[in-house]
C-alpha cells in the first residue's frame, strides 16, 4: 500500500537558502566573534538545532491518535533528535567547562542513540505501507551498508578499542538508516509524502555524513570548530525540520 500520487512539490529555494544561511553562520561564528561570543553561539546553535527538529517531530506525531503509525514514527524520530541535543550540551560541557576530551565520552551515548530511534521511524513507516520489495531493492538493502562500512574501514585509522567501538557505533547504523531512507524515498516518490521523504533523505545524508566524517577526524586529531563538517550538521537539522514541516502540510 503506497500513498496515491498527489502533488506536493519541493521548494528547492528553501534548501538553497538553508545551505547559504548555514555557510554564512559558520563563517560568522569562526571569523567574526571573540572566543566568549563564539562559545555561546556554538552552544546555542548546536543544542537548539536538533532540539527544534525533535520538538517539531514530536508535535507532528501527537497530531494523530496514539494508534496511528505517524504518531509512533514521528515521536520516535523526535526522541532521537532530542537525544542529539542532550549530547551536544554534554559535549560542550566536556570541552569548554571541564576541559576533558569530548571524544569518546558519555555524550557519545546520546549521539549514538539517535540512530536506533531513526531506524524505528523508518521501519514503522515502511512496515505500515507494506510496499513490495523488488530484487533491486533487496540487493540495495544488503549491499549498500556493506560497501559503506567497508569503504570507511579502508580509510579508518585504528586507535584504541573504545574509540573504534564508538566510531562504528555511528558508521553501522547510519549505513542502514541511509539504505532504508533511500528505499522509502523511491517507494513514496509519487505519493503524498514523497517530497517529505526525499527532503528527509537529504537531511539524513547530511547528518550521517557529518557523524562519520567527524569520527574519522577525531581519531586522526584533525577536527576543529572551523572545519566544514560543522556545516553539514547545521544544514542537516534545518533540512530535517523542513522535511517535517513538509510532512505536516502534506497530510
Amino acid at each position: 500500500m503506497v500513498p496515491e500520487k498527489i502533488s506536493n512539490p519541493i521548494s528547492y529555494r528553501v534548501i538553497i537558502m538553508i545551505i547559504v544561511a548555514v555557510i554564512i553562520i559558520h563563517f560568522i561564528i569562526n571569523y567574526s566573534l571573540d572566543s566568549k561570543e563564539r562559545n555561546f553561539m556554538i552552544l546555542f546553535i548546536t543544542v537548539t538545532n536538533p532540539l527544534v527538529s525533535g520538538i517539531t517531530s514530536v508535535f507532528i506525531g501527537f497530531r494523530y491518535s496514539m494508534t496511528n503509525v505517524f504518531t509512533r514514527a514521528y515521536v520516535s524520530l523526535g526522541i532521537g533528535l532530542i537525544c542529539v541535543g542532550i549530547g551536544e550540551l554534554l559535549y560542550f560541557f566536556y570541552d569548554n567547562v571541564f576541559g576533558i576530551n569530548p571524544f569518546p565520552s558519555f555524550a557519545d551515548v546520546f549521539f549514538v542513540m539517535f540512530y536506533p530511534f531513526v531506524l524505528t521511524h523508518l521501519i514503522i513507516n515502511l512496515k505500515f505501507f507494506k510496499p513490495k520489495y523488488s530484487k533491486k531493492i533487496i540487493v540495495w538493502l544488503t549491499s549498500f551498508p556493506f560497501i559503506y562500512i567497508t569503504t570507511f574501514s579502508l580509510f579508518y585509522e585504528h586507535t584504541d578499542n573504545l574509540e573504534t567501538a564508538i566510531t562504528f557505533g555511528y558508521v553501522v547504523p547510519s549505513s542502514i538508516c541511509l539504505a532504508l531512507a533511500v528505499v522509502g524515498t523511491n517507494l513514496f516518490r509519487q505519493g503524498t509524502i514523497g517530497a517529505a521523504w526525499f527532503i528527509l533523505l537529504i537531511g539524513m545524508i547530511s547528518i550521517s555524513s557529518a557523524d562519520v566524517w567527524y569520527s574519522y577526524l577525531e581519531t586522526s586529531d584533525h577536527y576543529s570548530l572551523e572545519h566544514p563538517v560543522n556545516i553539514l550538521w547545521y544544514a542537516g537539522y534545518w533540512v530535517v525540520t523542513y522535511a517535517l514541516i513538509k510532512h505536516k502540510t502534506a497530510l
